[in-house]
């Protein structure tokens, strides 16, 4: 709107209007796109994480119900231990990718980063053998404990580990070590596969990229690591390594000392 003015006097007023209808209705349609994305990459995201603990589920399953004719007592029980293990797991992941939807800072208490990966490393045990694998771990003992999520934390080690398994070798080999640098605990994990090509690099932390799609790879183990790591004011860094096939990520977590008391399960 503004005045139409002859010698310097308001004559009248104009107004010139626009029907934004379409505009609008385009606007949260858009929005509406964009909200049923993220609920696709989210569900995509739950579907990626709880496949891992119920692969376990389904193998100790398996497992025990071809010994159950021959009542091996003490490999049942195991199996059922494992089940029970392995579904608590897909609730902790679940709460914990809630969370992460919602923007919510995860709860940390003092952990020990070896014994997160040790862990991670015999979860992920049978796949390694599946896969033909070799883990080897070089862990520096006396690490300073971190605070952190450790079920988050073994996530991305789990995440990582089984990308490096499916990197392409004939025979995979994973070198996962410990350190200790000023302020900061390094997490570093090493494949011989094929590497990732230079101009690919930078992507490989975004959703939904993967050289593996046709494998059934989703493109979001990396994506969730990073986010993961980033909660808990780290970085994660991909690197090709020179002297042979194969790639190196580094994970550097802040050292900051923390008494909280683990919670209740």
């Amino acid at each position: 709107m503004g005045p139409l003015r002859q010698s310097e006097q308001p004559l009248c007023i104009t107004s010139i209007s626009t029907d934004v209808t379409s505009q609008k209705q385009a606007e949260e349609a858009l929005r509406r796109s964009e909200r049923l994305a993220s609920i696709g990459t989210f569900a995509t995201g739950i579907a990626h994480e709880i496949n891992n603990p119920l692969g376990a589920i389904l193998l100790s399953a398996q497992t025990a119900l071809r010994r159950i004719e021959n009542y091996d007592r003490s490999l049942v029980r195991n199996r059922l231990e494992e089940i029970v293990q392995q579904s608590k797991r897909c609730g902790r992941i679940a709460k914990s990718l809630l969370q992460f939807a919602r923007h919510e800072p995860s709860e940390k208490w003092s952990s020990d980063l070896n014994d997160v990966v040790r862990h991670a490393v015999e979860v992920t045990r049978p796949y390694t053998q599946q896969q033909q694998g070799i883990v080897k771990l070089q862990l520096r003992e006396g690490l300073p404990r971190l605070a952190m999520n450790p079920m988050e934390i073994e996530q991305v080690v789990i995440n990582l580990l089984r990308n490096a398994l499916q990197s392409g070798a004939d025979r995979p080999e994973v070198n996962i070590a410990t350190n200790f640098v000023p302020g900061r605990i390094r997490l570093t994990i090493r494949d011989n596969g094929d590497g990732v090509p230079g101009d690919e690099q930078h992507r490989i932390f975004d959703p939904f990229y993967t050289t593996r799609r046709r494998q059934g790879g989703t493109g979001l183990g990396l994506s969730l690591a990073d986010s993961i790591i980033r909660d808990h004011g780290g970085k994660i860094l991909a690197n090709n390594l020179t002297d042979h096939h194969g790639v190196e990520l580094v994970i550097e977590i802040p050292f900051e000392p923390t008494h909280k008391a683990e919670p209740n399960p």
